[in-house]
């Protein structure tokens, strides 16, 4: 059977397909259609369950962006699960991750780049970084990360130490190939009481920082090319919940009380997104997330902290107006107990 790589001649079973040709092969295939694959044959199952099929995808450019979450139970039990498309139909699953390495969590800071998740503590204790690719854990060098941290153009950059006494803070910033050592980066903005609530919310966007506060009424960004931190006008990003916000190709966009979807044009302006009027679901906005997923707009709910439902609008540009399609939207897991969602984060494999 050249579907399962082996022949059968009089009792005994020959390899049609060298080792390489499969992982080539597997490689190639979609990571939603890796439980299908897994029964094709033993080899297939192997390189998925070793992790070896996501280096390979990662060295030929089919690398896709899955969404890695963590639940806590009411027992405080902490587990990790990967959301992906079911096979042949329209609908997304988490499936869980009984082997995912234990990542400390307690006082730490967790932010994804690429295929790493990396664990910055807010008290110079441990750091590290898990490679999802194959579940190594690489130890980070140490510095502390109380208040919060982003990655541009393949640098991890912490901001931290926050005085409110002496108006004083740092920046610093980590190649993330290197993974050498942190460098203090200048931070040109004097910190006061009154400036504290800029620290509430961060956000990447055209691979800047905007640091925002007050519900978006005030908003400072900084520019690590040219090393600026400037204020926005008065009235900052506009008045919005960024907790539930994120951004896809340059575009940031939030989600509203009144179960509606916005997306940000300039300055403090905002638009609805067009064609989703009653279609989608009825979203508690307080657990409610954005994401991107590989370019539509990826919602999870977790409103009756047993099951998380999964909705996915594809996104169009036309003419200058945001129109949204809902694509998908299902329950990707059903507990018997109470859950909520603790982290989401957007990973490459």
């Amino acid at each position: 059977m050249l579907s399962s790589g082996i022949k059968r001649v009089k009792g005994e079973t020959k390899e049609l397909l060298p080792d390489d040709l499969k992982r080539e092969i597997i490689s190639r295939v979609p990571i939603s259609y890796h439980p299908v694959a897994s029964t094709i044959c033993q080899d297939f199952s192997n390189f998925i369950q070793l992790r070896h099929v996501y280096g390979d995808r990662a060295k030929i450019h089919k690398a896709e962006t899955v969404i890695h979450i963590s639940l806590m139970s009411e027992n405080y039990v902490l587990d990790w699960y990967t959301l992906h498309k079911k096979a042949f139909v329209d609908e997304f699953v988490l499936r869980p991750l009984p082997q995912f390495p234990v990542v400390p969590v307690k006082r730490h800071n967790l932010i994804a780049s690429g295929s790493r998740i990396y664990a910055i503590s807010w008290e110079n204790s441990e750091n590290m970084y898990v490679d999802c690719k194959s579940y190594l854990t690489v130890r980070v060098p140490s510095t502390t990360c109380n208040e919060t941290l982003a990655v541009i153009k393949r640098q991890l950059y912490v901001i931290g130490d926050l005085n409110l006494e002496t108006s004083s803070a740092f920046l610093k910033s980590l190649d993330i190939d290197d993974n050498d050592e942190w460098k203090v980066v200048n931070f040109p903005l004097a910190l006061d009481h009154s400036n504290y609530p800029i620290f509430s919310n961060l956000i990447v966007l055209n691979n800047k920082i905007y640091f925002i506060g007050n519900s978006g009424r005030r908003c400072v960004v900084f520019d690590p090319d040219n090393l600026t931190m400037e204020r926005m006008n008065s009235k900052g990003m506009g008045r919005h919940s960024y907790d539930s916000s994120c951004v896809i190709n340059d575009r940031l966009f939030c989600f509203e009380k009144n179960n509606k979807l916005k997306v940000h044009v300039n300055g403090n302006t905002w638009v609805h997104v067009r064609g989703l009027k009653n279609k989608l679901p009825k979203f508690d906005s307080g657990s409610t997330k954005l994401f991107n997923l590989s370019g539509k707009l990826l919602i999870l709910q977790n409103s009756n902290r047993k099951d998380i439902l999964v909705t996915v609008v594809s996104l169009e540009d036309r003419h200058g107006e945001m129109w949204g399609n809902v694509f998908s939207s299902n329950v990707a897991l059903r507990l018997p107990y109470r859950t909520f969602i603790v982290h989401a984060l957007e990973v490459e494999l």
